[in-house]
């Protein structure tokens, strides 16, 4: 159970991370889209 837990916490900080990736990268294209 914990294991399962674990991999929900390592998914769910991935995808903030790949999102906060994405933001960065149009803020850094020159614009909000």
């Amino acid at each position: 159970m914990k294991i399962k837990t674990l991999a929900i916490v390592v998914l769910s900080a991935l995808s903030l991370s790949s999102t906060a990736a994405l933001a960065a990268a149009t803020t850094v294209n020159g614009g909000t889209v």
